[in-house]
């Protein structure tokens, strides 16, 4: 008799464990949750970026030249040769000349990059005000925060 009971219990804890989605409820992909929160519009928002940097990072100096473009609807973003360059591919805005990152939001005074390859941290990008930008990668070991100043930024 036992034998004739396990198997119905069996198999009411197996389906009763099938994990469904109820309904109404949205999931989505890693890549699809990156591309969400931007369009490619959104890069004007960052006019705010439009001058040439400096900064200093472990010793290294960094510098970075950017110029917002909107010609005929289509927004672009020009840098200087040797600065890290944004592009629009498939439906996204990438980050790096590899696109090593991809944008995954872009607010009035915040950019969020997510890694695209292996190696690469997640930073945010925080203006200070026209002077002065933040470049924060966010590292398994903490934040590391580097402090981008305006050599000649460009009049809004």
């Amino acid at each position: 008799m036992l034998r004739y009971l396990i198997f119905p219990f069996l198999s009411l804890l197996l389906f009763s464990c099938n994990q469904t989605e109820p309904a109404g409820f949205f999931s989505m992909s890693p890549d699809d949750a990156a591309a969400a929160g931007c369009q490619r519009s959104d890069l004007e928002k960052m006019h705010w970026l439009s001058g040439d940097w400096e900064g200093e990072d472990g010793g290294k100096k960094l510098q970075y030249s950017f110029r917002l473009l909107v010609e005929n609807g289509f927004s672009s973003m020009e840098t200087a040769p040797g600065s890290p360059v944004f592009s629009w591919h498939e439906g996204r805005w990438y980050y790096g000349s590899n696109h090593q990152w991809v944008v995954s939001w872009i607010g009035g005074k915040d950019v969020r990059f997510e890694p695209n390859v292996a190696g690469v941290s997640p930073m945010t990008w925080t203006r200070l005000n026209e002077m002065e930008w933040h470049l924060i990668r966010h590292t398994p070991k903490g934040d590391e925060v580097v402090e981008m100043k305006a050599l000649r930024p460009l009049p809004s």
